[in-house]
């Protein structure tokens, strides 16, 4: 019997912790344009860890934290992000066209 993925991880994760999973299934809205240049690569209770691939952005992220610590909690039903870091991502693969 088939199940769909969001219905297999409601079930898997507590309720108390279906607040994360409401933050990975908003990631790209909540980041808008810049999703494509930042990843969620760690939550816990309290704090989140970006990864960025661009040195550049990684500074500006981090200029605008207190607006996206903002943004993000926003979007959450509660307050439960109070702290952001930052690391630097690996580098982001492009897709490569063939030329013949």
């Amino acid at each position: 019997m088939a199940h769909h993925v969001k219905t297999l991880l409601q079930n898997l994760i507590r309720t108390e912790q279906s607040w994360k999973l409401q933050l990975l299934q908003k990631w790209p809205t909540i980041m808008g344009n810049l999703h494509d240049k930042v990843t969620v690569e760690k939550l816990t209770d309290d704090m989140i860890v970006l990864g960025v691939y661009d040195s550049c952005w990684l500074q500006e992220l981090y200029l605008l934290s207190d607006l996206l610590l903002t943004t993000i909690n926003k979007n959450l039903e509660n307050h439960h992000i109070k702290t952001i870091r930052f690391k630097q991502a690996g580098i982001k693969q492009k897709k490569n066209s063939i030329a013949t």
